[in-house]
């Protein structure tokens, strides 16, 4: 569902920046999207396995998270984005 919202090169990028232990932000206003694509993106890791934090829907009261110094892969509602 969420690689049709994805161009190739956008995959590739996002799949390398995961794979780099890169932070990765999805910001989108449709829920199930963002939350597919936070968690699919961690299966084409395989065999590989994301240690990190990883929160398919962060809470607009965790939005201070984003700056938190270590990898993270999260979806953020666009309304929640300034």
């Amino acid at each position: 569902m969420f690689l049709s919202a994805l161009t190739a090169d956008q995959f590739f990028k996002i799949l390398c920046a995961i794979m780099l232990e890169k932070s990765v932000i999805f910001v989108s206003d449709n829920l199930p999207l963002l939350s597919s694509a936070v968690l699919g993106m961690q299966c084409f890791l395989s065999p590989f396995k994301w240690c990190h934090v990883s929160i398919p829907i962060l809470p607009k009261s965790l939005i201070e998270m984003v700056e938190a110094p270590m990898p993270f892969i999260v979806g953020l509602l666009r309304s929640h984005v300034n």
